[in-house]
């Protein structure tokens, strides 16, 4: 899967689909924008204003994350992207690869591709509501800001760690 991943659509799919259920406008605004603590100052204040119930939403989102109708949404573009690239290949349209990197696009299959951007989607999805609980610095999103960084065996834990690092947050109570 690594030739189609530069290509990958985990994101770009994001922006023409929407979460199922919404926590409120500012959080959802926030996961699907995939923000990065520092770039999105008015988003921030936003999200900080919304105090408890950004808190809320946020474990919520980690929790639940996306929900089904927003994966079929993605499966659906991926597809549609996925299709686009092969058309585009078969047709001669190689956008300046080599042959050799052609091939290694041609030998992932559909299904793989669509995998990819749900993963490269629910990766991102995850990593946004921890920045968010980070950025809200209220307790229980730090609560589980803390749980999540002092676990070894979550696939989230650096994710947490820089997130509470970011926001000067200690990752063990002082």
């Amino acid at each position: 899967m690594k030739a189609l991943r530069p290509l990958a659509v985990g994101w770009l799919v994001a922006c023409t689909v929407s979460c199922a259920h919404r926590p409120n406008a500012v959080v959802t605004q926030w996961v699907l924008q995939n923000c990065r603590v520092g770039e999105q100052d008015t988003l921030e204040t936003k999200l900080r204003t919304e105090g408890k119930a950004a808190e809320r939403g946020l474990i919520r989102y980690y929790g639940d994350g996306p929900g089904s109708s927003t994966h079929a949404e993605i499966e659906a573009e991926a597809g549609r992207q996925f299709d686009e690239i092969i058309g585009a290949l078969n047709a001669g349209r190689t956008y300046g690869l080599s042959g050799s990197e052609v091939d290694s696009i041609r030998a992932d299959s559909r299904s793989e591709y669509i995998q990819a951007a749900v993963d490269d989607f629910d990766n991102g999805f995850r990593t946004a509501t921890l920045k968010g609980l980070a950025v809200v610095g209220r307790p229980k999103g730090v609560k589980l800001l803390r749980r999540v960084a002092t676990d070894p065996s979550s696939s989230d834990r650096q994710v947490a760690i820089a997130a509470l690092a970011a926001a000067g947050i200690p990752v063990t109570p002082p």
